[in-house]
Order: structure tokens, then C-alpha cells, then sequence
């Protein structure tokens, strides 16, 4: 058991090293008066972890007990 998850997790990896090398190409993002230039692979973790928190939270508000 613990072999294969440690073979997932090395896919994984690999999977997101090729990700990251073949989408090093700069965007620029703009948003109102805010401009940023950051590379494709890198703008893709942060809106993966940006989507990661706000489950988090909505997670969170819909656990919380009901106050009647």
C-alpha cells in the first residue's frame, strides 16, 4: 500500500514538473488598474490555490451550527 502511494505521488510530481516546463511563457494579467506578469504554470497554482481556500471557507460557513 505505502509503495503505491508513493509511486501516485512521484506521477504526480512528474505530471506537474512537465506541467510547469512546458508553460513557462509569460501572461499578463490586468485587472482595473493593476497589471501583473507572471508565468502561465505559475498563475494556474495560484488560481488552484486561491479555488483550494475559498472550498475551505465555504466548507467551514457550512459546518458551522445553526443558531436557531
Amino acid at each position: 500500500m505505502m509503495k503505491t502511494k508513493l509511486y501516485l505521488a512521484g506521477g504526480l510530481l512528474l505530471l506537474v514538473l512537465i506541467f510547469a516546463l512546458q508553460n513557462l511563457d509569460g501572461v499578463e494579467l490586468r485587472f482595473l488598474v493593476w497589471k501583473v506578469s507572471m508565468s502561465r504554470a505559475l498563475l494556474v497554482v495560484v488560481l488552484y490555490g486561491l479555488g483550494l481556500f475559498t472550498g475551505w471557507i465555504m466548507g467551514a460557513i457550512a459546518r458551522r451550527p445553526r443558531v436557531p
